[in-house]
């Protein structure tokens, strides 16, 4: 699927690939409870995984092809650049995931002081809408009962189903 967008995976591996790699080598790195919890269902399911701290995003998030003038501030990095990538989560003009499921972006990561997150499954390649909603719920509804909170939309978003309304 990231080939047909453009997207080089040999360049731009997806997230849950890169995780299973750095996991094969020296064990799951340990972030925060929220985003290792998520790193754990990446491995499990073979799914990407991104959580971002929705109090950092706009209006709306978007899925969609990149454009000229979108910015990204690399993970743990100060310095934002300029990017054009095929396909990018992003709220208005800032990228906050690179390359589909490549890298987060410092701007919407989790920290001790979020309170309110997004949490993104991807699927890629023959997998069953179906089978994308029920892991989501099953990691939103470990998400809440360990950690509080509710769930304020939910949705299986395809060529057809583009938008999802959620309280924020």
């Amino acid at each position: 699927a990231a080939k047909k967008l453009g997207i080089k995976t040999s360049d731009f591996p997806q997230a849950n690939k890169s995780l299973a790699k750095r996991h094969a080598k020296s064990g799951l790195p340990k972030i925060n409870p929220v985003i290792d919890l998520a790193n754990i269902y990446s491995l499990e399911t073979g799914f990407p995984v991104g959580v971002h701290d929705l109090a950092a995003t706009g209006e709306s998030i978007d899925v969609r092809f990149g454009k000229e003038g979108d910015t990204y501030t690399p993970l743990n990095q100060t310095v934002t650049q300029r990017v054009t990538d095929p396909l990018v989560y992003a709220t208005g003009q800032t990228v906050m995931t690179r390359n589909w499921t490549w890298r987060l972006s410092d701007t919407t990561k989790v920290t001790p002081d979020t309170h309110d997150i997004s949490l993104f499954v991807d699927a890629l390649g023959n997998v069953t809408n179906e089978r994308v909603a029920e892991v989501t719920k099953i990691l939103a509804k470990e998400i809440t009962d360990r950690f509080g909170g509710k769930i304020s939309g939910m949705g299986v978003l395809d060529k057809e189903n583009n938008m999802l309304d959620f309280e924020k």
